[in-house]
This record gives C-alpha cells, structure tokens and sequence, in this order.
C-alpha cells in the first residue's frame, strides 16, 4: 500500500525563498523511483498567495519511506532544512499517511 508524506513550508513573505532540496535528493529520489520505492513526487506545488510550498513524495510503502529516510543524504538535507526555515522564519509540517 502506497505511503504519502507531505512536507508544507509557510514563509512570512515572497522575498525569502523556501527551502529547496539538493541535486543529491533528487538523484535519490529519482533512483528511487527507478527501483520502484518512490511512485511519485513533486517538490513545487506553491499556493496562489506564493506563501505556502507543498512538496509530496508518493513512496510503495512505509518501509520504502524509513529506508530512505534513513539515508544520509536525507538526514543532512533534513538538517539543512531546518536550519534555513529558522533563520528565515519559515514554519514547516510533515503529514504523513
């Protein structure tokens, strides 16, 4: 059964940038949709306002998500992030299934 995860960042305002993945996440993720792991994702969705970016990744199921959220990659990129949404006061959530 598929396994959706949705990570939501509110900005306070159009001239700071959201948070943005690395070339290497999605490297992963694309090899993670070659073995079948990942079915889909799209990282961009913004709201009509441009104050609120939604990224979902649609993976196989919740074993594919721990395993690749386990990854180091991922586990710097969540750093990362983080990091960048507290210095630019951006608030995030993660929905998961």
């Amino acid at each position: 059964m598929s396994y959706t995860v949705k990570l939501i960042q509110s900005r306070p305002n159009t001239s700071v940038e959201f948070f943005s993945p690395s070339e290497q996440v999605i490297t992963e993720l694309n090899n993670y949709i070659s073995s079948g792991q990942v079915i889909s994702y799209n990282l961009n969705e913004v709201s009509e306002d441009q104050l609120t970016k939604t990224g979902t990744i649609v993976y196989a199921s919740s074993d594919d998500y721990l395993q690749l959220k386990a990854l180091k990659t991922f586990v710097d990129s969540s750093a990362s992030r983080s990091a960048y949404c507290a210095a630019n006061l951006i608030s995030f959530s993660l929905e998961v299934d």
